[in-house]
């Protein structure tokens, strides 16, 4: 049960910081499509946000099975 809370807090945690980076990400491609002399910062950010926010989905998919695998949905007789 233990891990299962540490499981939740670290998605928790990256469901604020993907939030965040999808606001940044936002911004950075409006820099882009508006054009300028070097874009190369802000195709980091869009580089970064991709990363952090297929961390956010991977931990998600994990703790949704630990928990359908943990004893909380285990029916008792």
């Amino acid at each position: 049960m233990e891990k299962i809370r540490i499981y939740l807090v670290v998605v928790l945690i990256f469901g604020v910081i993907s939030t965040t980076s999808l606001v940044l990400c936002m911004m950075a491609l409006t820099d882009i499509y508006h054009g300028g002399y070097d874009m190369s910062l802000e195709w980091l950010m869009v580089r970064v946000f991709f990363v952090v926010f297929l961390l956010f989905t991977v931990f998600t998919i994990i703790t949704i099975i630990k928990i359908f695998r943990s004893d909380l949905f285990k029916k008792t007789e």
